[in-house]
């Protein structure tokens, strides 16, 4: 009886800790993170040296450390989550329409033989070759990898997750290998595609296309295919668009609409500030009906914007605003040009600004999950016209400190657990708001073992935290973080072992 008592606890222990584990592996309704990165890249001002991204869990923003950034490759791992993302893009602007990149060449990959590729990409790929590995073997544990990118991108992301999936250099620092792909345009012949089939099963591939298709027709994504080079078809994921927000075939290969598809906040940035600049926001060239803006800032957002129209001879330029608090509201917003800020079965908006051709400041305040501002184009019909803007998403927090670990003690000793406190200095926040909680979030983890987390709330006058937990026996890596609803910052780390 006592022994099945045993079993029964440690079972019970068991369960717990697989419900408190943070899963290290970004699965499918994750890729809106790598659709990010695949953005981010061709966006060198945005780059942070620290990210906030929620990975699972909206309420917990974890901190992402660039670990090289360059025109070529974009890294940043989580060492909390042992997470690695590298993004690539194209940087020798190749044309993947020209005709000479369609000549195939011998795919180096694998000495013994791995078919034919398309010319070019091969090289790109090359080309990065010691970067990336020494961003790998720059690791000082295990991470699950994870490449990454948009066209030509996602095309060397792929050379990348074979080459290195096939030749596991460098074990010790590979948990696992994904590849996440945007527009991706087809590698290589038959051969090469079956070389691919051969080695699948020692990575995860997932390759999104975008598409507009109905029970007669599908039009896809127009640089992702032809008749020489070849797809899995296996490893595709087809994004069906909304066609009435599709203006030519080739927007389809806009990294924009991947982005708008595959959004989930569980998996994005935590924001507390974007800004946006236009300096050229439409033109002769690019008669678009609008320009859409959104941040991942969360809660009550102030908005602020700069506007100025630059008449022509014909016309000054005529332009609306528009402020959506809902992301069900944008997917049933339409373009007019009759009227401003149109939208269909009931949702509502905001029109701020009605046809106006006058230079204005606006400040406002919005609250929403999603937020979105539309800068609409009422001068479809006369072209040499511009409009310059300055927009910014901001959340107003008090600053966020790490906690400080002060100590880590063995309190009590079982048969195979033990009673471990962990305290810690919080933010020493000072506030009239007595009754005012902040979350903590302890993780807690076994060497090369995912980290376990544990969520605590306390008063934000509190200055030290003492907190219990039973755990199994071993040697554990802790870490504290504080959370104030935006950004996550880690404590040090503390050790403990029995």
């Amino acid at each position: 009886m006592f022994f099945k008592t045993i079993v029964f606890i440690l079972i019970i222990n068991l369960l717990i800790n697989l419900k408190r584990s943070n899963s290290s592996i970004i699965g499918k309704n994750g890729d809106y993170i790598f659709a990010y990165f695949s953005d981010l890249i061709y966006d060198p001002l945005a780059v942070k040296q620290n990210q906030f991204i929620s990975l699972g869990d909206k309420n917990n923003c974890l901190e992402w450390e660039v670990v090289l950034d360059n025109s070529k490759i974009l890294a940043y791992k989580s060492s909390i989550t042992n997470n690695l993302i590298i993004s690539f893009k194209e940087y020798n602007s190749i044309n993947i329409e020209d005709n000479a990149h369609y000549f195939k060449v011998d795919c180096y990959i694998d000495p013994k033989g791995c078919g034919e590729v398309r010319n070019g990409f091969q090289g790109e790929y090359y080309d990065l070759y010691i970067q990336l590995y020494s961003i790998i073997d720059s690791c000082e544990k295990p991470y699950d990898i994870y490449f990454t990118g948009h066209s030509v991108g996602g095309v060397i992301a792929f050379f990348a997750t074979l080459d290195i999936s096939i030749q596991r250099f460098n074990e010790k620092y590979i948990k696992s290998i994904t590849c996440v792909t945007f527009g991706q345009p087809a590698i290589g012949d038959d051969k090469f595609l079956d070389y691919v089939k051969q080695n699948i099963n020692k990575f995860t591939y997932r390759r999104y296309v975008n598409s507009y298709y109905n029970d007669t027709i599908r039009i896809t994504d127009p640089y992702v295919s032809n008749t020489i080079f070849k797809h899995s078809i296996n490893n595709t994921i087809y994004l069906k668009n909304n066609i009435e927000k599709i203006k030519s075939i080739n927007q389809l290969h806009f990294l924009d609409s991947y982005l708008e598809f595959l959004r989930n906040d569980d998996y994005s940035p935590c924001n507390n500030y974007c800004n946006f600049k236009k300096d050229n926001g439409f033109n002769n060239n690019n008669f678009n009906q609008y320009h859409q803006y959104s941040c991942d800032v969360k809660g009550n957002t102030e908005i602020t914007m700069s506007i100025n129209p630059i008449a022509n001879r014909v016309m000054p330029f005529t332009y609306s605003i528009c402020l959506l608090e809902s992301r069900k509201a944008y997917n049933y917003y339409k373009y007019s040009s009759m009227r401003s800020c149109n939208i269909r079965y009931g949702q509502s908006l905001t029109t701020i600004i009605d046809r106006s051709n006058d230079n204005r400041q606006l400040r406002m305040t919005a609250n929403g999950k999603h937020v979105y501002i539309i800068v609409e184009n009422h001068n479809l019909d006369y072209g040499n016209y511009s409009l310059t803007y300055n927009l910014s998403f901001t959340n107003q927090l008090e600053q966020l400190l790490p906690p400080q670990i002060i100590n880590c003690t063995i309190e009590k000793q079982y048969y195979f657990n033990m009673d471990v406190s962990i305290t810690f200095k919080s933010n020493s926040f000072k506030s009239e708001k007595s009754n005012q909680k902040i979350k903590y979030f302890v993780y807690i983890s076994r060497s090369d073992n995912t980290w376990l987390r544990y969520k605590i709330k306390r008063s934000i006058n509190s200055e030290f935290i003492t907190k219990m937990f039973n755990i199994p026996y071993g040697k554990y890596s802790i870490v504290v973080t504080s959370y104030n609803g935006i950004e996550s910052k880690p404590s040090n780390i503390g050790f403990v072992e029995l």
